[in-house]
């Protein structure tokens, strides 16, 4: 789940992309490959300039995109299928097209990068996430033995492959914290679960903290575009804020006595709050929310 518009960051991953600065040779360049040599971070820019490419009887991959990983995190392994699922979805090449595609993509993902999660506990559609804004969203199962729901939206796809591979990561944090019980009620608390939740998912991200976690730390975070790390630091910041707000908002309500103590029993049974959020907030009971961020809003 993010903070703003995925359409936003799409358009302005496309249309800065070809007027970037050039980068150092051990900079990340790109995962994908128009005719072979030039790279580029996100699949429509590659298209736009392949599209003005002709075919010779010299050079048969002009006019072609294709999945290329310079990143070591993924795509280079033993017999990795990324390649072609990733060529099949966004590129159109092979048996599958269209969201059956990037619904292979996907699955392919979650089972390569993530396990010990995989498809058979998880059920992906690709489809309108919760509220519009969200590149992607996780449901617990609505029913005893059934899959938790993780619907991803299709213009996901039209970031870069270290995005999209990150993203589905966040998510798959979510998939781990409904997996958690706790004895404190939470019905009072709700909003600052779901702040504090989004606070650790933008913290794996952007590998800001050192909690073990069953599939590591973020491998993809140094492979994708400027614009949408940026985008990352600024969501991290938001959930900073919303977490703190939601505790602010609580202090101040009619019923504080009672919803105070609830939260503090939950902050101590919450393994990523009580390991790395409440040590760096130990008056979390009277520190203030402070201003709003830009692009923020409340939780």
């Amino acid at each position: 789940m993010k903070v703003g518009s995925p359409q936003t960051l799409v358009l302005v991953t496309v249309m800065i992309v070809g007027f970037a600065l050039p980068l150092r040779a051990q900079e990340y360049q790109g995962d994908i490959v128009c005719g072979g040599k030039d790279r580029f971070t996100v699949p429509m820019a590659c298209m736009n300039v392949c599209s003005r490419q002709k075919r010779t009887l010299g050079n048969f991959s002009a006019g072609l995109c294709f999945f290329s990983s310079q990143c070591p995190a993924y795509g280079k392994e033993a017999k990795s299928a990324l390649p072609v699922l990733y060529n099949q979805a966004l590129f159109g090449r092979g048996a599958v097209i269209g969201q059956a595609a990037k619904l292979a993509l996907a699955s392919h993902i979650i089972n390569t990068y993530y396990q010990p999660h995989d498809v058979k506990q998880i059920a992906v559609k690709i489809g309108a996430a919760e509220g519009g804004d969200d590149f992607a969203h996780v449901e617990r199962a609505t029913q005893s033995g059934g899959k938790t729901a993780l619907t991803i939206q299709d213009d996901l796809f039209l970031t870069s492959p270290g995005y999209l591979i990150s993203t589905i990561g966040h998510e798959m944090i979510h998939v781990e914290q409904l997996e958690r019980t706790y004895k404190t009620n939470l019905t009072a608390i709700n909003r600052l679960v779901g702040a504090m939740r989004e606070l650790e998912a933008s913290s794996w991200e952007i590998d800001e903290d050192s909690f073990k976690r069953s599939f590591g730390r973020n491998r993809a975070g140094d492979c994708m575009q400027g614009q949408e790390k940026a985008a990352q630091q600024m969501a991290f910041a938001c959930r900073k804020w919303q977490v703190k707000k939601a505790i602010e908002d609580i202090r101040t309500s009619p019923r504080r006595d009672i919803y105070l103590g609830s939260v503090g029993k939950w902050l101590s049974e919450d393994p990523w709050a009580s390991q790395i959020w409440l040590p760096d907030n130990p008056q979390w009971e009277t520190q203030p929310a402070g201003p709003m961020p830009d692009n923020c809003k409340n939780p």
